[in-house]
């Protein structure tokens, strides 16, 4: 009989990114090889976009991100997290192939395996979703996706909150907008989870029926869940935790 590890272990995955090296964090649950039941990439705007995660919009998606990321493990899915970066690319192409490059090293890392999930938050989710077009997933979960298609052609309207409030530069969601990241969407995945607080005052919870709308259009299996009560991090925490609860039992149960 094969006995249980001591205890979780922490892997460094590399990953290719505008011609540098990058890091993700690969936790392992101490189960025995071949029981884990999937691998799971958690992303937020700090790895992809550069997003300082000191911005106080940051500090509560991470911890969104922390809560998801320990429960997950705790019921037997590695967890994939990128190391925050300031140097994600000028472009679009540059920041789409840093993506795919760390999905691909995620699902592809021994001792992984099984069913592959991405969880992409807020300004990471239309990106994210477009990477996963190329390299698609088991299940796909989109926490406060903001819709960028309205934005494309034109520069000088973009206006969304979020983004001006995270400093990305405005040339650059307008590529990402061209590139339709609600039209690849489909292509991503079979099953999806499209997750909003309906007190979100940075992307309005709206958005998330839009994203739904276009997956289900594609003929994915998608679900949308809008949290009374709760802001663009999910927060306060009985909110929260009712949001990770449904999160972890999509990727364990529909995923």
């Amino acid at each position: 009989m094969t006995s249980l590890p001591a205890q979780a272990e922490v892997r460094t995955l590399e990953y290719a990114a505008n011609g540098q090296v990058r890091n993700a964090q690969l936790r392992l649950p101490p189960l025995p090889t071949g029981k884990i039941r999937g691998t799971a990439v958690i992303s937020t705007g700090t790895a992809t976009l550069g997003i300082d995660p000191e911005h106080p919009i940051m500090v509560g998606l991470e911890s969104l991100a922390r809560a998801i990321e320990t429960t997950l493990h705790e019921s037997g899915y590695g967890v994939v997290r990128p190391d925050p970066s300031t140097g994600c690319g000028q472009s679009a192409p540059e920041i789409l192939q840093s993506a795919s490059s760390l999905l691909r090293a995620a699902f592809e890392a021994n001792g992984a395996g099984g069913r592959r999930v991405l969880i992409a938050l807020s300004a990471a989710a239309p990106l994210m979703a477009i990477a996963a077009s190329e390299r698609p997933v088991d299940g796909l979960v989109l926490i406060a996706p903001p819709i960028l298609e309205p934005l494309s052609n034109r520069s000088d309207r973009v206006e969304l909150t979020l983004m001006e409030q995270l400093g990305v530069n405005p040339e650059l969601v307008t590529e990402l907008a061209n590139i339709g990241p609600m039209s690849k969407v489909g292509n991503a995945t079979n099953k999806a989870f499209v997750v909003h607080g309906a007190a979100d005052q940075f992307v309005p919870s709206g958005d998330a029926i839009g994203w739904r709308a276009s997956l289900a259009a594609a003929g994915t299996i998608s679900r949308r869940m809008e949290i009374a009560f709760a802001g663009h991090d999910l927060g306060p925490d009985p909110c929260r935790e009712a949001a990770v609860e449904a999160i972890c039992r999509f990727v364990a149960e529909e995923s």
